[in-house]
């Protein structure tokens, strides 16, 4: 069971909307290929307030791997709510971790 999928994002192009890196996607049929080929369980986590890896990038990602969930965090410390906000972390991957010993 692996819980981390890394995953690296470009700033270009157009400027200032950051996209998947194309590297994800090679010699894997691209991006999305990539992504719907991941078949362990995943669970990807988004800070509200992360304007680095925003929301609507988090969902995408959980929208192409397939049976992925997506939780949200709550912060108002922008990126660093993931060193910050430990028990909404551990608590989501408890109940991730749980959901998986229920399948």
């Amino acid at each position: 069971l692996s819980l981390s999928l890394s995953l690296s994002l470009s700033l270009s192009p157009p400027i200032g909307t950051p996209t998947l890196n194309p590297k994800v996607g090679r010699h894997r049929g691209g991006i999305d290929a990539a992504l719907a080929s991941i078949a362990q369980p995943t669970l990807v986590l988004g800070v509200d307030s992360d304007v680095l890896y925003p929301l609507h990038e988090q969902e995408e990602l959980a929208a192409k791997i397939p049976g992925a969930q997506f939780q949200i965090v709550n912060s108002n410390e922008g990126h660093d709510g993931f060193l910050l906000e430990q028990d909404q972390i551990q608590a989501a991957v408890k109940s991730f971790l749980n959901s998986l010993d229920e399948r």
